[in-house]
């Protein structure tokens, strides 16, 4: 994953995920029975798990800046890419909802430099200026 986050950040940075298992047992169930019912959905099992990723030793999720969260996010889709295509021998698209709205200009341009690794589809609310990073990444091509 380091080349991944590399080409998204520019510069080595160290990822680690932690992962969460929420198991079930008969305690925990009835631990959190009443709060279940009060909820009207379980709180115990599987589909709870989570997971902690930690940037440069801190945890994302308090410390880092929403650009650095989408582009932590965005290193692990294409590592999740990656795995399924040496799984199914074929790349699936990578669809990117709003990925522009909280990057600064070096980070919008890392993305571009990730999209023809794998069919793209892009929704944003801004306008960013697809015309100047197709010209330099065809640049970049012809070098």
């Amino acid at each position: 994953m380091g080349g991944t986050v590399e080409k998204l950040n520019g510069a080595h940075a160290s990822i680690e995920i932690k992962y969460l298992k929420n198991e079930i047992s008969n305690e925990r169930l009835e631990k959190y029975e009443r709060n279940e019912i009060w909820a009207k959905s379980t709180l115990v099992g599987p589909h709870r798990d989570d997971f902690l990723i930690f940037h440069k030793g801190h945890n994302l999720a308090e410390f880092g800046s929403r650009g650095e969260q989408r582009s932590v996010m965005l290193a692990l889709k294409l590592c999740e890419i990656g795995y399924i295509e040496s799984e199914n021998k074929e790349r699936p698209v990578l669809l990117l909802d709003d990925i522009f709205s909280e990057l600064d200009e070096n980070h919008r341009s890392s993305v571009f430099n990730i999209l023809d690794q794998q069919q793209t589809i892009i929704t944003s609310t801004e306008k960013p200026n697809f015309l100047e990073y197709t010209v330099k990444a065809y640049e970049i091509a012809l070098n």
